[in-house]
């Protein structure tokens, strides 16, 4: 308590001038500080017991020049409360892994001086795996939620709650909660489904299951690992309903390929068990096709220049992937040195063969809509022209305008024939 004095000349306050009145078993000790004639301060301490207590001040503690004295009365009254709430905990709740109990009962609490509905209850310690909610006291009864996770240890374990009252007295108790193992659900087997391009599965049956949940209770839900094939929400229709479920695939459009679709059944606890199928949309409409292409007769060190070819699907050509060159002799030519460019369905390709290197090498050109794979071989034969002819060897001349002699001509004839032979083992 502070004491403030105007116009004092003099203050002479002292332990003994103050009188501690208490109630109950209110008990303390008096001190009397400061120094000056403003003020002085008056201090309870040691304050033990319940009830409260008063101070006053006896006359004569303060004069002022004119030789008056000062009185005080009593002051204030303070209530003295050094007695803990009680708290006493509900009997144990019992929790599967993954559910909350709303509204749980947690325990009574009493106090002798704060009202009971004014006490205020928190959950001090909480166990991993566990949680607690919405605590609610209705004069003096302890309710919340208490939640225990899908991976919450099973078996009992405590929680620590604590009611505090208007004094910031507070007291404790533990409330068991004993962890219940959740099974999982079940769900049958979907065996795996091969369709025709621009088909669908048809309503596959599957059944699920639950332990602690009715079929009715339980999640189905799906996704496919070929989003492009197969979009969930939109290409995949899931029905039935208890303990019967179906799913029905449809994949896109003149899509073509394989996904892999994951059901997933989950329990009201969060407990989830899944099975996969593949859904395979063939392509049961006619292969690409690629034009043919000519033998090649070229100088060493030189480039074709552009050659054309067209590569086109019965389904679109939207449908294709890009060509794809190879050679058969790297060392002459190799895939990099064969350069495609172009759209469907028109493309072109120009060749340009290892420097100085001569000799045959047979180009392999494919191109595949993801289902069917068409390809076409042709012979590029390196080498060098025939030497101008010379008038004095007619025997040897193949004609005038002959830029080749009979020599490459036989090489030439020679490749043409292993085109023939590659052509037919393609056919």
């Amino acid at each position: 308590f502070t004491l403030t004095y105007t116009n004092a000349t003099a203050v002479t306050l002292a332990v003994g001038d103050v009188t501690l009145t208490t109630t109950g078993t209110a008990a303390g000790t008096v001190a009397v500080s400061g120094t000056g004639t403003a003020t002085r301060t008056v201090s309870v301490s040691g304050i033990t017991g319940d009830g409260s207590f008063t101070i006053s001040i006896t006359a004569g503690t303060a004069s002022n020049t004119a030789g008056n004295d000062i009185g005080a009365g009593p002051s204030a009254s303070v209530t003295v409360d050094n007695t803990a709430p009680g708290i006493v905990a509900a009997g144990t709740v019992s929790l599967l892994q993954g559910s909350t109990s709303i509204g749980a009962s947690i325990g009574t609490v009493t106090d002798t001086s704060t009202a009971l509905g004014s006490l205020v209850v928190t959950a001090t310690t909480v166990p991993t795996g566990l949680s607690v909610a919405n605590i609610s006291n209705a004069g003096g009864t302890i309710t919340g939620d208490i939640t225990a996770a899908p991976t919450a240890t099973v078996g009992t374990q405590q929680i620590e709650f604590t009611v505090t009252d208007d004094a910031g007295n507070s007291s404790t108790a533990l409330l068991t909660i004993d962890v219940l193992f959740n099974n999982a659900p079940t769900i049958t087997v979907i065996g795996d489904q091969s369709i025709a391009m621009n088909a669908n599965t048809g309503a596959l049956a599957f059944t699920v299951d639950d332990i602690e949940d009715a079929a009715t209770a339980l999640a189905v839900t799906a996704t496919s690992n070929n989003q492009v094939l197969v979009v969930p929400g939109t290409d995949i229709t899931l029905g039935g309903s208890g303990a019967t479920r179906t799913i029905l695939v449809t994949p896109q459009t003149n899509g073509v390929g394989a996904a892999l679709i994951t059901v997933t059944v989950t329990d009201t606890n969060g407990a989830s068990t899944d099975t996969t199928f593949t859904v395979t949309a063939n392509d049961t409409t006619d292969a690409p096709i690629l034009s043919l292409i000519p033998d090649i007769l070229m100088a060493p060190d030189t480039t074709t220049g552009d050659i054309g070819f067209t590569a086109d699907d019965p389904q679109g050509a939207g449908t294709l992937n890009a060509p794809v060159a190879t050679s058969n002799n790297t060392a002459l030519i190799a895939n990099a040195d064969i350069v495609i460019t172009g759209t469907a369905p028109n493309f072109s390709f120009t060749i340009t063969p290892q420097a100085t290197i001569k000799g045959t090498a047979v180009i392999t050109l494919s191109v595949s809509d993801g289902t069917f794979t068409a390809s076409r071989s042709f012979n590029v034969v390196v080498q060098d022209p025939s030497p101008p002819e010379d008038d004095d060897d007619e025997e040897c001349s193949t004609g005038e305008s002959s830029g080749f002699s009979l020599l490459m001509l036989l090489g030439l004839l020679s490749a043409v024939a292993v085109s023939i032979r590659s052509t037919r083992r393609s056919a």
